[in-house]
């Protein structure tokens, strides 16, 4: 079944409970749920974990895959996306629990990694690589996605991620054909309500039960009274929590370099590989050593430090060009997604407090490096 209108009129919790809609009720008697005050249509939430990462995404991809043959992507394109996935793993920063991989593994990727193409890496390796109007369709779910996940941008862009999702599931019916508006699809643009009502996605979806499970799995050592034994184990982890020692401090610093070099006001500074924080880890590998300052600048870590007094300073080297990523359908550095290249020859010294709470992933071949900012 499809659904190719986006604009009828929505069904309310008053509606369902005067029961409006004779073919949506099949008999006379009503839901035992409405004796609880039950929100019978705002109360039961789409899960964007299951709707956009594992449905909509995945579908799209099988579609330019395997699709009919004016829609799917030659051999030759194909191999170029892989090899755009492949340049951005050794920059994939670790709050990323999975690294990117081949489209030829579509079927064992798990949400996370729909997810990860939709928000972060698909704008950067389906540029060029999409016909373009394909590549600005696709860009009218990232940015309405990203809007509604965002704590800072969900309220602000609510609105305005409704109407890009109301255009992506009408172009979607233009360019992929009626087949496509699947119930999935037509759901989405329904999700800025739920956003209205809950706050950001990630505060209704799944992905946080998906995580633990495995975890309850582990408990399970047979099946004979599983329930029983993940009490036991749960009553175990609160008892030991209780008793075991204070968790460290944060920030921590690691990797203890024995270095000659010297930054000109803190000489007698110690340095390390990296620092760990509530929020991110940073490091002067490739993959977790881009920042985000909190007065714009963008760089490149050179140098951890930490001084006689506990203060941990940075050196960073600055990009010397920032740009927009994609100026359609919106300007992306609204979003805090830029473009930048030509390090600069002059380092600039920095608290580790000057950053802001970023995630980060460098397209390695260009050079390109899109930062999403978390919070201010």
């Amino acid at each position: 079944m499809t659904f190719p209108d986006s604009n009828s009129s929505l069904r309310t919790d008053d509606d369902f409970v005067r029961m409006t809609d004779e073919e949506h009720h099949l008999n006379s008697a009503p839901s035992p749920l409405v004796e609880l005050s039950l929100g019978m249509v705002s109360g039961f939430i789409l899960d964007y974990m299951h709707l956009v990462c594992l449905g909509v995404v995945r579908r799209l991809l099988l579609l330019w895959l395997r699709g009919p043959l004016p829609l799917r992507l030659s051999s030759f394109t194909v191999s170029r996306l892989n090899e755009n996935l492949a340049s951005v793993k050794s920059h994939t920063p670790c709050e990323f629990s999975r690294k990117p991989r081949s489209v030829s593994e579509l079927d064992r990727w798990k949400a996370t990694e729909f997810r990860q193409f939709l928000l972060f890496t698909g704008p950067v390796v389906l540029q060029n690589v999409l016909p373009e109007e394909l590549y600005g369709n696709f860009l009218l779910l990232h940015v309405a996605i990203s809007c509604l996940v965002s704590p800072m941008y969900c309220q602000l862009y609510g609105d305005f991620a409704r109407k890009l999702l109301v255009k992506f599931v009408e172009h979607c019916l233009a360019v992929y054909g009626q087949s496509f508006v699947v119930y999935n699809v037509h759901n989405l643009v329904h999700l800025p309500d739920d956003a209205r009502r809950y706050g950001p996605l990630d505060n209704i979806s799944c992905f946080p039960f998906e995580n633990h499970l495995h975890k309850i799995k582990k408990m399970v050592r047979s099946p004979h009274m599983p329930l029983q034994q993940v009490v036991n184990r749960v009553c175990e982890q609160n008892f030991c929590a209780l008793s075991a020692k204070q968790p460290l401090s944060l920030p921590v610093l690691k990797g203890l370099v024995h270095s000659d070099c010297t930054v000109h006001y803190h000489e007698n500074a110690l340095f390390y590989s990296s620092v760990v924080t509530r929020d991110y880890t940073l490091n002067t590998k490739n993959s977790d050593n881009c920042v985000w300052l909190k007065d714009g600048r963008i760089g490149q870590i050179q140098h951890i430090m930490q001084e006689s007094d506990g203060r941990i300073f940075l050196t960073v080297q600055l990009f010397a060009s920032v740009n927009s990523f994609y100026s359609y359908p919106i300007d992306s550095q609204r979003i805090k997604i830029v473009s930048v290249k030509n390090l600069a020859s002059v380092n600039c010294t920095c608290l580790l407090t000057d950053v802001r709470t970023v995630q980060v992933h460098v397209h390695a071949t260009e050079r390109k490096l899109i930062c999403r900012v978390a919070t201010s």
